[in-house]
């Protein structure tokens, strides 16, 4: 009866390594979805800092034409800025 029980030991030994191994796939498998989603994001965030650049540009641009205009109008705060 002693090398039955050393066989049943072996095989939870056995089954405790594969829960583990099952474990470890799973954690692995969030993972690589986590980190999906993290590149996605920065992929995301990179078009959003482009198009920010882009609209820094042409708000710089428009700023420059209308300083070159002279027209004063630039010059002065608009009610927004002015304040209560």
């Amino acid at each position: 009866m002693g090398s039955s029980s050393a066989s049943e030991l072996c095989e939870l030994k056995r089954d405790v390594m594969l829960l583990e191994v099952e474990k470890l796939l799973y954690e692995t498998e969030k993972l690589k979805e986590e980190r999906d989603n993290m590149r996605q994001e920065k992929e995301m965030l990179e078009l959003e800092h482009q198009v920010l650049l882009r609209e820094r540009e042409r708000l710089e641009v428009e700023l420059a034409k209308q300083n070159l205009r002279g027209n004063g109008a630039s010059n002065r705060p608009s009610t927004s800025d002015r304040g209560p």
